[in-house]
């Protein structure tokens, strides 16, 4: 079987077209040693904690990128280093916090990593009163520096404490999950249909959409050039996702895991089969729901 690198690399560029590890599955040809990778992420992780439970403002901005963002539960975007500092400063005016976290899962791809995890916090409002105990689930990637350390990218986090009663959080998951499947459809048919331009249209237009691929950026800006450029060299493509999973972290962002067999046919006629492991992160983008970031990964 042969892999679509250089014809449909991201089953159309919106994908890894070079296999990312997770755990300890590592692909032979990646050297990355993902057991340090998963060490220093759980590393990242506690010192986080540390500096968010001593309000030390100064050490949480060294651990985030320039360029970061941060996806809050049902809140503005906050987008780059300055804005971020700002948010902070405003949380540790209010509260002080005491709690921590946890890696769940973690996997690693060239100058980027990511993992999921918990966190948990009891809040104490400085000028007196109860504490709040706050917990949920958090989505954070990492950027390789110059120096080989890692800085939070982008990372996104959802709080259970939010005030909506069991039922209607229920039906209000159920029915986000039958949007980012209906969304994921739709993007498996513009695909098939090798349309550019829907496709394009699918990602999201927030400030910093990019597609990451064993380390090259591409913003969202050029991806229509490139997958224009990417569907001109096949005749056709059947692409369908046979398993779907959804993990809804907020009314605002989203998870979708997708298992893909398919196949594309060059112009020259060769025929070209695959299966694969597509993660995409989607975020509702004034009532729609669009690709922020996706990943994949191949399978036997």
């Amino acid at each position: 079987m042969k892999r679509l690198l250089f014809v449909i690399p991201l089953a159309l560029l919106f994908c890894f077209s070079f296999s990312c590890q997770q755990g300890k599955e590592a692909k032979k040809e990646d050297k990355t040693d993902i057991g340090a990778v998963g060490e220093e992420i759980k590393q990242f992780v506690k010192e986080w904690a540390e500096a968010s439970n001593a309000g030390d403002l100064d050490r949480i901005m060294s651990m985030v990128a320039d360029n970061c963002v941060r996806i809050p539960p049902n809140a503005p975007l906050l987008i780059g280093k300055e804005v971020i500092r700002t948010d902070q400063q405003q949380f540790f005016d209010l509260y002080t916090s005491k709690g921590d976290e946890a890696v769940v899962d973690f996997h690693a791809c060239g100058d980027f990593a990511f993992s999921r995890g918990t966190w948990s916090y009891n809040l104490i409002p400085k000028a007196g009163g109860e504490s709040n105990k706050a917990y949920g689930n958090f989505i954070d990637i990492y950027q390789k520096q110059s120096d080989g350390s890692l800085k939070l990218f982008w990372n996104t986090w959802s709080d259970e404490g939010v005030s909506t009663s069991l039922k209607e959080q229920t039906l209000e998951t159920k029915q986000i999950e039958n949007d980012i499947e209906t969304a994921a459809d739709t993007l498996a048919s513009a695909i098939s249909r090798l349309d550019a331009e829907e496709v394009t249209n699918l990602f999201s237009k927030i400030p910093g959409t990019k597609y990451i691929t064993d380390g090259r950026v591409i913003p969202q800006q050029e991806l229509l050039e490139t997958f224009r450029e990417l569907y001109g060299s096949l005749q056709e493509m059947d692409f369908i996702f046979e398993k779907k999973e959804v993990h809804v972290f907020n009314q605002g962002t989203a998870v979708f895991t997708g298992w893909v067999t398919y196949t594309a046919v060059t112009k020259e006629g060769q025929k070209i089969d695959e299966k694969a492991v597509y993660t995409m992160v989607y975020v509702n983008e004034n009532g729609k729901w669009s690709v922020f970031q996706a990943y994949k990964s191949y399978t036997e």
